[in-house]
């Protein structure tokens, strides 16, 4: 395990760009097989009602719908993950700031540490929206490094004797 996961993390240093792509196309095939079970749970399942059985059909038709978008746009869902993600930031980064200012039951030192992660959070998000595509890649490389990491630990484990 240890090996395909320095092996995945060399593949996604060399080639930042296709990894973006066969992370979205990873999850649009995810989708599409979910919404195939959907479907089939609701067509053929006699536990669920009525009602349910045709939401499960028509939730599975919007995943396999969605799956397809995925497909055939992938850079359209590449963007839209980097604007959720920045929107996420923006609202984690404005909550810490929040909660670092008005907690009355937080100790003092506690809270001057929400805010200065809640600010460095928000100018994220601001990098984010300004360079969504720098963060992309910066994303990736930090996936890298991770996979990188726990291969190497897991390797390490290996040649020790520990599970």
């Amino acid at each position: 395990m240890g090996i395909l996961a320095i092996g995945a993390s060399v593949f996604v240093l060399i080639y930042p760009s296709f990894s973006l792509d066969l992370f979205i196309l990873l999850i649009a095939i995810g989708l599409l097989f979910l919404g195939i079970a959907r479907i089939l749970r609701g067509i053929f399942t006699r536990v669920l009602d009525r009602f349910q059985r045709a939401f499960s059909v028509a939730f599975g038709l919007i995943m396999i719908i969605m799956s397809l978008v995925l497909i055939l746009y992938s850079a359209l869902a590449t963007l839209l993950s980097f604007w959720i993600l920045i929107a996420v930031l923006c609202a984690h980064g404005l909550i810490r700031i929040f909660f670092g200012a008005f907690s009355k039951t937080y100790p003092r030192l506690l809270k001057y540490i929400l805010m200065i992660i809640g600010v460095i959070t928000l100018l994220s998000a601001l990098m984010a929206f300004f360079l969504p595509f720098t963060i992309g890649f910066l994303v990736i490389y930090l996936l890298a490094i991770g996979l990188l990491v726990a291969g190497v630990g897991r390797v390490t484990l290996g040649l020790f004797g520990f599970k």
